[in-house]
């Protein structure tokens, strides 16, 4: 579809984009992120916005909502929710030194006509980004970097992150979100943005950061093992907490301070690499909970308790070594 001849039909990105098949089962708006920064010119990659923004460092879940079926606390959907991530773009563009755009709709914001819906916030948006050689990022039931579109319906062409690998597919739906980017800006000093990361990692650990209902640290692990025993929330959450969050948050967590303590002060980078630790033992502790919790009572009901305190337990010992690392930056 033609707007105003301004566009053409049909539209790719011109130049070669790079995929990096090697991270499965990431966040995959982490991965995205990565992607079109890469494509703007700025050197980083998965792991370090994975730390830059802090989901490295998050446990979340949402207070009591009687608004979702039946009242439940959502401590399952959280590892595919994008608002953590979304409220640290800013940050994000500081460190690149590209400015990053972030326009979400609310699912029932589409309305009954999704075609009509993306004409309307989307459309112009995506043609004008695609026609001038960048990717854009277009969200639905996950990541798409989008390299093209056309006259089919749905129109986007792209990758999608999803999944074991990324795959090179049409968008099956009409996004209800789309990243871009834009001009460049000054970028922060990189030693300064580690500061700035890891104050975000303490709060995030201490509880400090709450957006309407959604709370972290603290709060969201009691949530996890009050729902647990309570059984006030959905069935399948756990598995989704287990595998599309903590493990693949925590996964990047070390990863991104060992690298950061290669640039570091011994000081700080012998309290960096004992944080990770910290966090490799959280992960062998995540590896022992089983997959589904929606059937156990019991002994096994209040052993998967135990490792849920245990594993909260850690997450404050590696906040406190972070906090230290924190104080000596600012010596």
């Amino acid at each position: 579809m033609k707007l105003n001849n301004q566009y053409p039909d049909t539209a790719q990105v011109g130049n070669p984009v790079e995929i990096d098949p090697s991270i499965p089962n990431g966040n995959n708006f982490a991965r995205g992120l990565a992607i079109l920064l890469r494509h703007a010119g700025c050197k980083t990659d998965y792991v370090t916005v994975m730390g830059d923004v802090g989901e490295a460092f998050l446990m979340s879940g949402t207070e009591y909502d009687d608004k979702l079926t039946g009242g439940y606390a959502d401590l399952g959907w959280w590892a595919l929710d994008r608002w953590h991530i979304v409220s640290r773009l800013p940050f994000l563009s500081w460190v690149n030194g590209v400015e990053l755009h972030h326009h979400d709709v609310d699912f029932g914001g589409i309305g009954p006509d999704p075609a009509k819906s993306y004409a309307k916030l989307f459309q112009a948006t995506v043609c004008n980004e695609i026609t001038h050689g960048r990717l854009l990022l277009a969200c639905w039931d996950g990541c798409h970097v989008i390299t093209g579109y056309d006259g089919e319906k749905p129109p986007l062409v792209g990758w999608c992150l999803f999944g074991d690998k990324p795959e090179s597919m049409r968008m099956r739906d009409y996004p209800c979100a789309i990243t871009t980017y834009g001009s460049e800006c000054e970028a922060m000093d990189r030693l300064y943005a580690d500061q700035m990361a890891l104050q975000h990692a303490v709060d995030l650990g201490r509880g400090r950061v709450k957006c309407g209902l959604w709370v972290t640290g603290p709060s969201a692990w009691k949530g996890w093992e009050d729902h647990l025993i309570n059984r006030t929330t959905v069935g399948y959450w756990h598995n989704s907490i287990k595998w599309n969050g903590l493990k693949n948050n925590r996964d990047a967590a070390v990863k991104y301070l060992e690298n950061m303590a290669l640039r570091q002060s011994d000081a700080v980078a012998n309290c960096l690499r004992e944080a990770a630790e910290i966090y490799r033992q959280q992960l062998e502790v995540i590896g022992c909970m089983p997959d589904f919790d929606e059937n156990l009572v019991g002994k096994e009901q209040n052993e998967l308790a135990g490792l849920i305190r245990t594993a909260a337990g850690l997450d404050l010992e590696a906040v406190e070594r972070i906090e230290v690392a924190v104080s000596l930056l600012l010596e």
